[in-house]
């Protein structure tokens, strides 16, 4: 198959578009399957992984048409991975493997066999002072598999690299508001944006701090009283999870009802008005005020208003 500039152009616009309508690793995911159709490969085992001193550990990662415990295979043989060693002595070029070539190992052979690897191709995106890069790895099955050509190798190394720049720019573009984005691993390493916790008082080190890593398994708004901030966490894509980090503000402190009832005074409506338009007692609102008021520690509705602007 010939790959030439057009090519790579067309594919490099596809994923500026991924980019604009999706989030950074579902623009991602997406890229990777508009590859598959421009290379011609069944299946890929795609991530960020970490390097250490010759080592490739496994941050995060995810597959693309591949039934099974991929990853889980992969690790109790990754000491037969021939890429890996190829990875490992070159990493900024093409690893590749064919079932029937020379040079086999007993653990390559294994997964080449449950999973039809026949032809396969990987290629790492090495950025110094990253805590981990993109990688991809791109597999052709059914046994006659066609090998990877030279110019396929070059393809598909530009579009790693050109790919992990661009999905790094789109996840770490600076927010509208004072909050901080971090894409992170379920571990609590940061693959994008770590360095931002500066902003909110906090070393901007690869591995987040303990209480921010005990949050990262449940889903949704919550506090994070060690350090004064609300955190919202949610599935990114990729095995990654996205954690969103902002200063606690006063009006934190309400439920979600008293915060209706606050939003709804500070606009200058009376307590019946309120109570009118929530269905509750004008005496129920007056008690809600008094506990709004102290709980965001004012006096008057003037103040209310201001503590309402500070979120």
């Amino acid at each position: 198959m010939a790959m030439d500039i057009r090519s790579f152009s067309t594919w490099l616009e596809d994923v500026d578009g991924f980019l604009a309508e999706a989030s950074p690793l579902n623009a991602l995911d997406l890229a990777i399957g508009r590859l598959a159709g421009v290379l011609g490969f069944d299946a890929a085992w795609y991530g960020f992984s970490a390097w250490d001193g010759g080592r490739v550990e496994i941050a995060a990662s995810r597959t693309f048409n591949i039934a099974g415990p991929f990853f889980d295979d992969w690790r109790a043989m990754r000491h037969d991975d021939l890429m890996l060693g190829q990875i490992r002595r070159a990493p900024d070029r093409v690893a590749t493997y064919r079932r029937r070539q020379i040079e086999q190992t007993a653990g390559l052979m294994q997964m080449a066999r449950r999973y039809d690897l026949d032809a396969a191709a990987a290629a790492m995106s090495l950025r110094p002072g990253q805590p981990a890069s993109l990688f991809l790895s791109c597999y052709r099955n059914g046994g006659d598999g066609r090998p990877w050509e030279e110019d396929e190798q070059d393809f598909l190394y530009g579009a790693v690299t050109t790919l992990d720049r661009m999905v790094r720019g789109r996840a770490e573009a600076p927010m509208d508001t004072d909050a901080v984005q971090l894409h992170v691993t379920p571990a609590g390493l940061c693959i994008f944006g770590g360095q931002r916790l500066a902003r909110l008082g906090l070393a901007a080190e690869p591995l987040l701090p303990a209480p921010l890593r005990a949050i990262l398994g449940r889903p949704g708004q919550q506090e994070v009283p060690a350090f004064g901030l609300i955190a919202e966490v949610d599935g990114a894509g990729a095995g990654l999870v996205r954690l969103v980090l902002r200063r606690a503000a006063p009006a934190d402190r309400l439920s979600p009802r008293e915060a209706e009832i606050a939003a709804l005074l500070a606009r200058g409506l009376g307590h019946k008005e309120v109570a009118r338009r929530l269905g509750l007692s004008p005496v129920t609102i007056r008690n809600q005020t008094r506990r709004i008021y102290d709980k965001l520690e004012i006096n008057s509705r003037a103040a209310l208003v201001t503590a309402l602007g500070s979120m």
